[in-house]
């Protein structure tokens, strides 16, 4: 199961628009000092709470709300950083401290509650990763020893006809900027959000392409994956030594 943790902190007042705002739970003060520190879980229930002092880099500047925002349907709750709104019940724009804050992983993803709920237990089970208070812990040695070298058998490749889709592998960063072009068609995900026309390379899962698409980090790995697992001998010691360097 995994965890986010949310700190807020106080800095300098700030001009705020004429919205219905989260009610402020502690002096606006111009140190950074953090007030209060959360952890959630993946589905969203508060599971811890600590009150701190410590001084901190500028990470969320949030509120804390304790459920007190309205439920009128054309309000949303500023925190400062971004917008809610209660009646979706999700943030109108991105974190601006991306993935530092953590993730739920299914909605990142685009994947099931349940089908990361039996990835984690699988790779647990696989002794890929541990968990830790509740959260993964990726073991590297072993995850190394599985990604290099067993994971092609684990998920073997499968290819298409040529349509039009995401490039992957050497046609997309960051491989492509080490291999140059041929005539050959590319390897590309089949996805309507693609613009690029190759041979198709099945994802290891549907959602991969626009979950890739939303996050570069995430289509990086994701690409080098597919390196290692369809690519020919020099983009998969290529590939070994880029996932090196993101590991």
């Amino acid at each position: 199961m995994m965890q986010a943790t949310t700190t807020h902190t106080n800095t300098a007042r700030r001009t705020k628009p004429a919205v219905v705002r989260a009610a402020l739970r502690s002096r606006i003060t111009q140190s950074p000092e953090v007030t209060y520190s959360y952890a959630y879980d993946d589905q969203n229930r508060r599971i811890k709470k600590a009150v701190g002092s410590a001084t901190t880099n500028y990470l969320y500047n949030g509120a804390d709300i304790h459920g007190e925002y309205t439920s009128w349907s054309n309000a949303k709750v500023y925190y400062r950083a971004r917008y809610y709104d209660p009646m979706v019940g999700r943030f109108a724009q991105r974190d601006p401290i991306g993935l530092q804050g953590g993730i739920k992983l299914a909605a990142f993803a685009g994947l099931s509650m349940s089908e990361v709920h039996g990835a984690l237990k699988r790779a647990e089970a696989a002794r890929l990763l541990v968990f830790e208070e509740r959260r993964p812990r990726l073991l590297t040695p072993a995850f190394k020893e599985f990604l290099f070298h067993g994971a092609k058998y684990a998920f073997p490749v499968v290819r298409g006809a040529l349509v039009a889709g995401v490039p992957t592998a050497h046609a997309a960063a960051p491989l492509n900027a080490h291999i140059a072009p041929s005539a050959d068609p590319v390897p590309v995900w089949p996805a309507i959000e693609g613009r690029a026309r190759g041979m198709a390379l099945i994802p290891l899962y549907p959602s991969a392409p626009a979950a890739a698409l939303r996050s570069p980090a995430l289509y990086e790995l994701l690409a080098l994956f597919d390196a290692l697992r369809a690519g020919n001998a020099r983009e998969r010691t290529l590939a070994q030594r880029l996932f090196e360097e993101r590991l």
